[in-house]
């Protein structure tokens, strides 16, 4: 068996299984993701403009910069795409696993060593600018870096092989303290005399890779792994489109519950009821929650007014096809065969559940806004914002 060509082909059918996904991800959220882009590119040109113009830096931006730079040199992908079959067919042929795996080494390695390259080129210009050191000493932190970075890619291989899940969570809380300290250390400016500890602690790192037992191939660690990278695929694509091997999930919600009791208990308010309990109760409710701390966050690092009106428009616009996917539980027909309710209540229902809750996102989407740049901007997002939310309620179901 060629163990190496079965990685690239189950990599191949995977791709063709996830790229019809990306046509509806650009069609649907591809003017969301292009507004984050050139806001992202706009912070980042009036980051760059006050730091020269102050000719130096706040002591926030190298601590900034090494949390960004110590989470890229902790990203140390390898996708596997091992099967639970895998136990039965590949079990006898471990000690020849190391051709299957070398394909999602050489993958894992270049787009970590791509993504740790591209931060540490985005920093360049915010150093020089904050007249942290000279170019040569960057230079020499973006060497000292790439090898911390090879280091970092071998050892997460080797704690994948460890048969404890807390050796792996020890590591790992030590490994993300230490890759912090150290790209402060490198990225600040000038080195102390104390930072030469930190290679120390680099060397005390590689040796205790191999304390641990470990197996020669962790099967069940890398199923798990495997299936937890496909669920944040699944979760990802989910956001934009329906994937047909893929249903909603409901979970109770207990600090959702109170809300639930405002509704007068009455035959009138059935279907309405329900459309809540399924909302509150479905991953959507959730959702709308991140959307709105991420912008929250991101008008908090780009508080200007411009940025801010379109990072609201654009979360707004999220939540708003989210709500379009309000629907009943698997067993709506039979409730509603069941329901003295006349059929159009329950589309009134459906409506009034949206309508409301893009009128409260709406609210939460401008108290950021009210916070970082100013009230009355706000207040002027907010009242459009309710007002657009009667539009989105108008519009057709994506699934009644």
């Amino acid at each position: 068996m060629n163990l190496r060509r079965l990685w690239s082909e189950r990599r191949a059918a995977y791709m063709r299984e996830v790229l019809p996904y990306w046509k509806y991800v650009m069609s649907s959220g591809g003017m969301a993701m292009g507004f984050v882009v050139i806001l992202t590119i706009q912070g980042y040109a009036s980051l760059l403009n006050r730091t020269r113009a102050a000719g130096g830096a706040d002591e926030w931006l190298p601590l900034g910069a090494a949390a960004v730079v110590a989470l890229a040199l902790l990203w140390n992908p390898a996708r596997t795409y091992a099967r639970s079959a895998d136990l039965a067919l590949l079990l006898r042929l471990e000690s020849r696993m190391g051709a299957y795996f070398r394909g999602a080494w050489a993958w894992g390695s270049g787009m970590s060593a791509a993504l740790t390259l591209a931060v540490l080129l985005l920093y360049w210009p915010l150093y020089d600018a904050s007249r942290s050191g000279s170019a040569v000493s960057y230079a020499a932190a973006a060497v000292a870096l790439a090898a911390l970075k090879a280091l970092l890619y071998a050892g997460a291989w080797r704690e994948r092989r460890f048969r404890y899940g807390g050796a792996r969570a020890a590591f790992a809380v030590a490994k993300a303290a230490a890759a912090f300290a150290t790209a402060y250390a490198l990225l600040r400016g000038p080195l102390d005399p104390a930072d030469a500890g930190l290679a120390l602690v680099w060397a005390a790192y590689a040796f205790a890779l191999r304390a641990p037992r470990a197996h020669g191939v962790h099967w069940e660690h890398l199923l798990e792994l495997e299936r937890r990278t496909r669920s944040r695929h699944e979760r990802w694509f989910g956001f934009f489109v329906d994937l047909p091997f893929q249903g909603e999930t409901y979970r109770p919600r207990r600090y959702w519950n109170g809300l639930l009791r405002l509704l007068r208990y009455d035959a009138a308010n059935a279907f309405r009821y329900m459309y809540w309990r399924t909302f509150l109760r479905s991953s959507m409710s959730a959702l709308a929650l991140r959307m709105i701390a991420l912008e929250a966050a991101l008008v908090w690092v780009f508080p200007h007014p411009w940025i801010a009106i379109a990072l609201y428009v654009v979360f707004y616009w999220l939540i708003g096809l989210q709500l379009r996917g309000i629907q009943a539980p698997p067993t709506e027909p039979l409730l509603s065969a069941m329901s003295p309710q006349p059929p159009f209540r329950r589309a009134q229902s459906q409506r009034a559940v949206r309508r409301t809750a893009h009128v409260v996102a709406a609210a939460l989407l401008a108290a950021a806004p009210a916070i970082a740049v100013s009230p009355p901007l706000a207040a002027g997002c907010a009242a459009a914002g309710t007002a657009a939310a009667f539009f989105f309620a108008r519009t057709r179901p994506e699934r009644v």
